[in-house]
């Protein structure tokens, strides 16, 4: 589950990128865009177009899974199971969440699920879903704020694997002191730090373009998610 206190953190971007970094090291991986009414995965991958099914479908019983899931064989076989643009929280039964979730599970090593900002009903259900949460966090005292929130029903919730990103990171900000640095988030999370991704303008074009800036390979950034993707796997196979 890829989780924020709130909007603006670069979530969705870094649940694509994440995807495809796992899916390039040789793990079958599926993203899964849970922000329904205001999903972005598609965009983020240049398949809006292609987006002809989506969870709700599946949920009505309109499709079945492999008819809602976007392959994408040029991004190394990662796939793409959109959110629904009309389904409201309040109209979705919890068990068929639940049980597409379940389903997901015996088609691909890992699952992303791409939650929305904030804690709401969607997001309780991914908690329980979730074997592992990440945090994404900008170094801004509102969105450090909301992230302690978050992480405080993560809890309740008795999700305890867990870790954080910092996103958004600008080190001339830092230096003047005009942002929160590293070590300030850290004192205020109560999980580690998975890794730090710098303000990068090529990040924000990849996602107008609807191309993953990990798909570029031998830049600083893949590599940078490169290590994150291999932080993660370390920290699952510890915890199974």
């Amino acid at each position: 589950m890829i989780a924020s206190g709130k909007g603006g953190t670069g979530k969705s971007m870094i649940s694509v990128n994440l995807g495809l970094a796992l899916q390039n090291s040789g793990h079958s991986t599926i993203v899964v865009d849970m922000d329904f009414c205001m999903r972005t995965l598609d965009l983020y991958l240049g398949a809006q177009n292609r987006a002809l099914f989506d969870m709700g479908d599946v949920i009505n019983g309109t499709c079945c899974i492999d008819k809602a899931l976007i392959d994408f064989p040029d991004l190394s076989g990662l796939r793409l199971m959109p959110a629904s643009q009309a389904m409201r929280d309040a109209d979705i039964v919890p068990e068929s969440v639940e049980k597409v979730i379940e389903e997901l599970n015996g088609s691909a090593e890992y699952i992303i699920l791409d939650c929305a900002p904030g804690i709401c009903r969607m997001n309780a259900l991914c908690m329980d879903a979730a074997d592992y949460v990440i945090l994404v966090v900008t170094p801004d005292y509102a969105s450090i704020r909301d992230a302690e929130a978050v992480e405080d029903k993560l809890l309740r919730n008795g999700v305890f694997g867990r870790s954080y990103i910092v996103n958004k990171i600008m080190p001339y900000l830092v230096e003047k002191k005009c942002e929160p640095d590293y070590r300030e988030i850290d004192e205020r999370l109560k999980c580690g730090m998975l890794g730090m991704i710098l303000y990068d303008d090529n990040i924000r074009a990849s996602t107008n373009i609807g191309v993953p800036i990990v798909a570029k390979k031998d830049t600083y950034i893949t590599q940078n998610f490169e290590r994150i993707s291999e932080r993660l796997i370390a920290k699952l196979s510890v915890d199974e």
